[in-house]
């Protein structure tokens, strides 16, 4: 089937309450429709471009604070995510498509000829939506992961559409999208517009990378012990009932064993022998002390960018 062809169908709107996190990802596919790859209106400094994604990705469990990161490296674009259809111009954006007028013949060939049967068609403003909807007949997505999505799409501008320029900026500065907040809030780390570098950008990725380090090892490590919520403790409790001879770092912190409990697990280890996993537990000890050791250094570099950022 020609694209053509595909712009001839009649596209109708599905029930206005999208998936929540929870719902089955089976659902949630079948709600979106294709399979659930989506087309995404982008918008550029100078026009518009269409482009696939998964959108199951949309509803994940955490979606607005994930969603974000693939696109935190701008020199990172993740082709198996996004795959760029078509990019055209526009000498006037507000007349290619605005509430009151609804959408130029250009900008509406464009999606039609990119639009599947029942696909869903993620857009970035609501007005956007609200017309392509009553002109169209195409359900359009927008919400705070889909504008996570746009962050992304704008971070890595310069990868995805090498000619265009960003507008993520705003008088130099790149925008703090919802993700990155979650993570400077994590930290307790302040951050004004007029103070946000690239640079500190690639390291509040960076920070966030190392979260998922260590998280990814919660949920096994919480079947162990779930009255100890320090993942890092639970970790090192295991490595030290796998290995009693082992040296570690003790202290009083709450990610920490201190000396009296490391005596018990000592003496407790044999009881132990034969039903722990030493290889897995002694790598996730490693992972785990290594991604904390990692995100410290990169938060004491992260928090002097931010004071250096404060005298200018």
């Amino acid at each position: 089937m020609d694209r053509g062809q595909r712009g001839r169908f009649v596209h109708n709107l599905r029930p206005p309450t999208p998936p929540r996190d929870t719902t089955p990802a089976v659902d949630c596919v079948n709600w979106l429709g294709n399979c659930g790859v989506i087309l995404i209106l982008f918008e550029t400094p100078s026009g518009f471009a269409l482009l696939n994604y998964p959108g199951i990705r949309l509803f994940f469990p955490h979606a607005v604070e994930d969603i974000w990161a693939d696109f935190g490296k701008d020199t990172m674009v993740p082709r198996d995510l996004v795959i760029l259809r078509e990019f055209q111009t526009f000498d006037d954006k507000k007349r290619a498509i605005n509430r009151q007028t609804g959408l130029s013949s250009q900008l509406a060939k464009m999606i039609k000829n990119w639009i599947k049967p029942g696909q869903t068609l993620a857009v970035g403003k609501a007005a956007y939506k609200e017309a392509i909807q009553r002109q169209m007949g195409i359900y359009c997505l927008c919400n705070d992961a889909v504008s996570e999505l746009m962050w992304g799409l704008n971070n890595c501008m310069n990868t995805i559409l090498p000619k265009e320029i960003s507008n993520l900026t705003s008088k130099g500065h790149p925008k703090i999208c919802q993700g990155m907040q979650i993570v400077l809030d994590r930290y307790d780390i302040h951050l004004k517009p007029e103070m946000v570098k690239k640079r500190i950008v690639e390291m509040v990725w960076s920070i966030y990378q190392f979260d998922c380090d260590v998280k990814k090892y919660a949920e096994i490590l919480q079947l162990w012990g779930p009255k100890i919520l320090e993942v890092s403790k639970l970790s090192t409790a295991l490595f030290l009932l796998c290995y009693p001879e082992q040296r570690i770092n003790l202290g009083d912190s709450p990610q920490m064993l201190s000396e009296d409990e490391a005596n018990i697990l000592i003496g407790d280890a044999q009881k132990y022998k034969g039903r722990l996993n030493k290889d897995t537990c002694r790598i996730m000890y490693k992972d785990i002390s290594r991604a904390r050791t990692t995100r410290a250094r990169a938060l004491r570099l992260l928090r002097a960018l931010v004071n250096e950022a404060r005298k200018i």
